[in-house]
């Protein structure tokens, strides 16, 4: 019964249709609404500051679904933003076990890592949209940029719980 009880969780839980925002005991995830990789959920929770993990399926890399070389994008600048509704924010990951942590672009002499910006913390307990865009590859994505895979999170309606998990993270 336990086995059919979780596949029946795991199978809800993945279906783009049925997104939304979750609670946990330190923080609030998702799946996303739509995506071209192999993300598979985000959690948004506090560490040192706000912070994004993005978990994704296979061996926990970050890929597109479409397949292909991934450039390392660890540390460096310029490779990932997050997107809320028409807000562009500048990202920078770094690795953390399981997870890809996403801070806010940040300076050289940091790694480049910076508590997420104030604004993108509030756009994301008030916003409709996240999309997190990653440069994941050397090819151009479809609509001419560099960022070719992407993961979108709906925030409608998850706003409270949102910014009760990270809207006043120290």
């Amino acid at each position: 019964m336990k086995k059919v009880l979780l596949a029946a969780v795991v199978l809800l839980f993945a279906q783009p249709a049925l997104a939304e925002w979750k609670p946990l005991d330190d923080g609030v995830t998702s799946a996303p609404s739509d995506t071209n990789s192999t993300i598979q959920a985000v959690v948004l929770h506090c560490v040192d500051g706000a912070v994004i993990d993005v978990y994704s399926g296979g061996d926990g890399t970050i890929r597109p679904l479409s397949g292909g070389e991934v450039e390392d994008f660890f540390y460096k600048p310029g490779f990932i933003r997050a997107v809320v509704d028409d807000q562009v924010f500048p990202i920078v990951a770094a690795g953390s076990g399981d997870a890809v942590v996403l801070f806010s672009e940040g300076e050289e002499q940091d790694g480049y890592q910076a508590p997420l910006d104030p604004a993108l913390v509030a756009a994301l307990g008030t916003g409709e949209l996240l999309t997190l865009n990653f440069d994941l590859n050397p090819t151009t994505g479809s609509d001419g940029s560099t960022f070719e895979s992407f993961a979108s999170f709906d925030l409608t309606g998850g706003g409270q719980l949102i910014r009760d998990a990270i809207g006043n993270c120290q």
